[in-house]
């Protein structure tokens, strides 16, 4: 399984960040390519369906969304965060300055947009706003209540997310268990992988980074490191070569 990861080589958690990919086999981590490494900050890295790494970047002082070995940005407006339909790029983007993340560019839900995950195997989303949840597809998200976190991973079954020092897993009919917790600083960053949970051990001596069985309830340290961060943002297990995607939005 091949990872993408968000690093930073320093201890300013604030970045820069760098981008790099790494191979997950058999409880190693291995096979580290450094992607993108400037002085500025990538951040929140994906895979498209065809295989081709995105990312966000604000070198032109907005964060926008740019595809690899493409100099040009695909958004014109502050961006958030963005994810992919199967032939096109969904993003949150902000309208105006003064104006609150919108799903690709133009659909206001109740406040804010933070996050977004496609839920696999489905055309269901679940989304987040500052003060809602919602699923569905993405135009007929129905809401869910309030949101339980402000980042979360789409799992088949459940759906993940981080609360202080715990990894809470919870089942779409909303029944919701700790299923891994550290005994210093706090876990961010969960990302579901059909190999298991990885999530990111923070505001501590000792970084980890957390392959976490949801089953067994047990973790392997994949990393650790004192003056750096990796928080694992998406994962590919094959390459499908599909037609290129549309981006969303104005860009």
């Amino acid at each position: 399984m091949k990872l993408l990861l968000q690093r930073t080589l320093s201890d300013r958690l604030l970045g820069p960040f760098w981008i790099e990919s790494a191979h997950l086999d058999e409880l190693r981590l291995h096979a580290f390519l450094t992607l993108m490494r400037d002085r500025e900050s990538y951040f929140e890295p994906r895979f498209a369906p065809s295989g081709e790494v995105y990312w966000i970047s604000d070198r032109d002082g907005l964060p926008k969304v740019f595809r690899q070995n493409s100099p040009e940005p695909l958004t014109q407006r502050s961006t958030f965060k963005f994810a992919f339909q199967p032939d096109r790029l969904v993003t949150l983007e902000c309208e105006a300055e003064d104006r609150p993340y919108l799903l690709d560019g133009n659909l206001a839900l109740d406040s804010s947009i933070t996050h977004l995950d496609r839920i696999p195997g489905t055309r269901d989303w679940l989304v987040s706003s500052l003060d809602s949840f919602y699923r569905g597809p993405l135009e007929q998200l129905q809401s869910l209540g309030p949101t339980p976190a402000r980042r979360f991973s789409a799992g088949p079954q459940h759906f993940y997310y981080t609360h202080r020092h715990e990894l809470i897993q919870q089942s779409y009919d909303g029944q919701a268990e700790s299923i891994f917790a550290c005994q210093e600083g706090s876990l961010v960053y969960p990302l579901y992988t059909p190999a298991g949970l990885l999530v990111t051990q923070e505001d501590c001596p000792c970084h980890h980074l957390w392959l976490v069985d949801p089953e067994a309830r047990t973790a392997v340290s994949l990393w650790s490191g004192s003056d750096e961060w990796i928080y694992a943002c998406d994962f590919l297990k094959a390459k499908e070569n599909q037609a290129p995607l549309q981006s969303s939005g104005d860009g």
